[in-house]
């Protein structure tokens, strides 16, 4: 299993668009799959062990926080700072496939300000 000491955001940004990219395709498919349980798929189909909240934007959080409040060094905090992934309208449990177009779109805005 692929073991991360410590996740650069580039790859908290690809891993994650792709892990929410597989899971708003089998939400489409599957309306009522629960979306915990594909990401553990996800995780466990691509080697992944020990990501902290089955999240890659959790997991760059908790690499870099040693001191903060909870989400400071969250990825999408990271570009927008009103992000969260439990907002209303693009919240990851009730509306994934939101949630992946809402990051879709932070990322694009965060390539164009690199």
């Amino acid at each position: 299993m692929k073991m991360h000491n410590k996740m650069t955001l580039d790859e908290a940004w690809k891993n994650s668009i792709s892990m929410w990219r597989w899971v708003a395709s089998q939400k489409r498919k599957h309306p009522y799959s629960d979306v915990s349980r594909l990401k553990r798929v996800w995780l466990k189909k691509h080697g992944f062990d020990s990501i902290f909240c089955n999240c890659f934007f959790c997991e760059y959080d908790d690499n870099e926080n040693t001191a903060g409040a909870l989400c400071d060094f969250c990825p999408g905090v990271l570009v927008d700072k009103d992000f969260g992934c439990c907002y209303k309208g693009y919240n990851w449990w009730d509306a994934p496939i939101a949630f992946y177009n809402k990051i879709r779109s932070l990322n694009r805005k965060r390539l164009k300000n690199v």
